[in-house]
Order: structure tokens, then C-alpha cells, then sequence
């Protein structure tokens, strides 16, 4: 008996496998669906009556994944506005930009927004082609006086979310075909989030109630302090895919040093292994395989050298990196620091126009390594340790 089933489960399984192969679009179509449902329902809570603006910009699958979020809102009686965003003309408005045209753009948004019950964002992670063409003068102040003030808007009078889609720097280092990440990509998305969040407290509980922190693993020796801080656990709310409880270092705290293992975005380049050295909680020394040309400008700048972040991710599905630091940052295992601006729930007083998340994975595979709390070793190798934290761990969370 035990046999045959196990030859029917064998056979399922092969079944399954030559459905996803022969008929991707159709598994396509319903990860997407559950995606919708689960942005609709979980992180805008979309009830009758609600206004939502579904705004995404025109790239691969935006357009599909939008029309479902569209009919998924009718469902509930909510009212949908759609805006497709394009990239390339973005990159010509900032290109010119003033602060005269900024703040008119800016005061036409934002009325826009302040009639809005829910805002649902698909964006790409990966800047326009041509980008880097664009004075840095002007794309700073786009990022100050616009960017940074409409999510501010949006964040405080909407229920939001957004969501960034995989990109072709994704593919390039994901490997396989389009079809494979974004199946990855949709079941890191569509995970319980019941059973996350009710996960989280137990976490959230124990950082609220710890002091120190120490982290150490390959080219890792890191203390720093998070008492007094707040714990903020995020369970599909606000980002997709979820996943994390973050809180903030006392921003004179850190002291040690750093190497991430996962490779980030700075300035639009990819930077592997960059290592930083603590202080009295600022960093003294920055550097990152083949060099850090931005060095002596990022250590001359006194709100991007303290930190504004501390989390440890828990999504039970992210194994591998994506090169997308809010993808990357959710991995079960793994935790992430941000350089610059702090959040205001968590709020440390570090102040500055960024916020550059720097994401270590420490399950085996990844070189490993050891989280403690007050002396108390929580997370070894990237699975919790003890009896309270233990319902955190991947196979608990599926």
C-alpha cells in the first residue's frame, strides 16, 4: 500500500511537472491571479466603495498583472483608476527638470493622491536605458523635491503597496528562462501572510526587549545597540514579496565590521562584497571588489555613514538572490542593514536623502554565520535556535 502511493504521489508529480512545461501561460495566468488577490485583499484591504489607483509602469507583465488587480477590485466593490508610467519619458521630464516644474508636478500628484483609499504601484527596479546620461544634479533634486514627497503623500493618506517586477539584470543572474523566475518571483509573493504575521510577534516580542546585538560570519564582527528602539514587523502590507522585522541601531552604537555577500546597486552599478568598518556607530572605511570610486564623497556625507535599519528576513521561499535589494532583503536567513534615512516608526534620528539597504545571507551555502541577542545566540547558519523564535523558521512558515 505504501508502495502504490508512493508511485501515484510519483506520477502526480510528473504530471505536474509536464503542466508547468507544457502550459506555462496557464500556470502564468492563475500565480498572477493569486498575486492580485493577495495585493488587493492583503495589503490594500480593498472594501466597497474604496477608490484605488493601480499605477505601474510599461514594462514585461506590468500591463497583464494590472488588468487582473483591476477586475480583482470591481470583485469588491472598490472603484479602480489606472496609470501606465512610462519609463522613457520619465527620463526626459527629469532630464530638464526644475524646481518650478517639480513643485507644479508635484502639488498636481498629490492633489490626485489625497482622493485616493488605496494605491497599488507595479514598478520596474531596473533604471531606463539611458540614465545615466541624466545630470546627477537633476536626478537628485527629482529624488528631494518629488519622488521622495509623493511617497511621503502616499504613504501617509493611502493604503499602499508596491510591488517591483523582475527585470532582465533579475534574469541575467537568476539564470534559467523568463518563465522560472517569475514562477519564483510569484511564490515569494503569494506566501501565508496569516501565518507570517502571526510568527512575527514572537520575534518582534524578543527585539523589543533586547539591548545588544552581535553578528559575526565570514569577514563579520559587528555589535551594535537596539535598545529603546521599536520592532515593526511586515507581513504584505506595504512591499511584495514580504517579510521582515526591522528596527533601528542607536545611531552611535555600531562598532566592528562587515562584508555582505550579496551583491547590490549603487549608483546603478552592481557592487559585490562591499565591507564596512563602525565607529562609534558611523562607518570610518568603505570598500567593495574592484573599488568604491564614490568613497571619499559617501564618507564626507554625515547622514549616509550612520545606519537607519536593522532586519532579519523571513520569507520562506527566497533562497537566492535576485540583485534587487527589496527582493533580497525578505530572504528566510539572511538580515539587512541600511546605510542613510530611517523609517519614522523606527526612528533612530539618522537623517539623509539615502536609504541603501546592504543584505547578508547566512544560511550554509552562503558561508554561514551567528546572530546573538544579549549574549544569547538566536540564529545560527541562518535558522533560529531557540524554543520562542523557533516558529520563524522556513518549514514553519509554508
Amino acid at each position: 500500500m505504501y508502495m502504490r502511493a508512493g508511485e501515484d504521489a510519483a506520477r502526480d508529480m510528473a504530471r505536474n511537472a509536464e503542466a508547468d512545461i507544457t502550459n506555462p501561460n496557464e500556470n502564468k495566468k492563475e500565480k498572477m491571479e493569486i498575486l492580485a488577490k493577495t495585493l488587493v485583499n492583503i495589503s490594500c484591504e480593498v472594501k466597497p466603495g474604496d477608490r484605488v489607483l493601480v499605477e505601474y509602469d510599461n514594462i514585461e507583465e506590468a500591463g497583464d498583472l494590472a488588468a487582473l488587480i483591476v477586475r480583482e477590485i470591481y470583485k469588491n466593490g472598490g472603484i479602480p483608476f489606472a496609470e501606465i508610467r512610462d519609463l522613457q519619458m520619465e527620463q526626459e521630464l527629469v532630464r530638464g527638470c526644475t524646481r518650478e516644474q517639480l513643485a507644479a508636478r508635484r502639488i498636481w500628484e498629490s492633489s490626485r493622491l489625497r482622493e485616493m483609499d488605496g494605491c497599488i504601484c507595479l514598478k520596474s527596479s531596473e533604471e531606463p536605458e539611458g540614465w545615466e546620461t541624466v545630470p546627477m544634479t537633476r536626478r537628485e533634486l527629482y529624488l528631494s523635491l518629488y519622488q521622495k514627497r509623493i511617497q511621503d503623500i502616499r504613504s501617509q493618506k493611502t493604503r499602499w503597496v508596491t510591488l517591483f517586477l523582475p527585470n532582465r539584470r533579475n534574469q541575467e543572474y537568476f539564470g534559467g528562462n523568463s518563465w522560472e523566475l517569475l514562477d519564483y518571483y510569484c511564490n515569494a509573493c503569494n506566501i501565508n501572510y496569516k501565518r507570517l504575521r502571526k510568527a512575527m510577534k514572537s520575534l518582534v516580542k524578543y527585539m523589543n526587549r533586547t539591548s545588544q546585538v552581535h553578528i559575526t560570519g565570514p569577514g563579520t564582527d559587528l555589535s551594535f545597540s537596539i535598545e529603546g528602539m521599536n520592532a515593526i514587523p511586515c507581513a504584505g502590507e506595504h512591499n511584495m514579496p514580504d517579510g521582515e522585522v526591522y528596527t533601528a541601531p542607536v545611531i552611535d552604537s555600531a562598532e566592528g565590521w562587515i562584508c555582505f555577500n550579496v551583491p547590490t546597486v549603487y549608483r546603478g552599478r552592481i557592487l559585490e562584497h562591499v565591507t564596512l568598518h563602525f565607529h562609534r556607530g558611523k562607518v570610518t572605511d568603505i570598500h567593495a571588489d574592484g573599488g568604491f570610486p564614490e568613497k571619499e564623497d559617501f564618507l564626507n556625507d554625515p547622514g549616509a555613514v550612520c545606519l537607519g535599519e536593522f532586519a532579519l528576513g523571513l520569507n520562506p521561499v527566497i533562497d537566492r538572490p535576485l540583485i534587487d535589494s527589496l527582493f533580497d532583503e525578505k530572504a528566510g536567513g539572511s538580515f539587512h542593514l541600511a546605510l542613510g534615512n530611517a523609517y519614522a516608526n523606527a526612528d533612530n534620528g539618522s537623517r539623509s536623502q539615502i536609504h541603501w539597504d546592504l543584505v547578508c545571507l547566512q544560511t550554509p551555502q552562503w558561508g554561514g554565520g551567528e546572530i546573538s541577542f544579549d549574549g544569547v545566540k538566536i540564529r545560527q547558519d541562518g535558522r533560529f535556535q531557540i524554543e520562542e523564535l523557533l516558529c520563524c523558521n522556513p518549514e514553519n512558515l509554508i
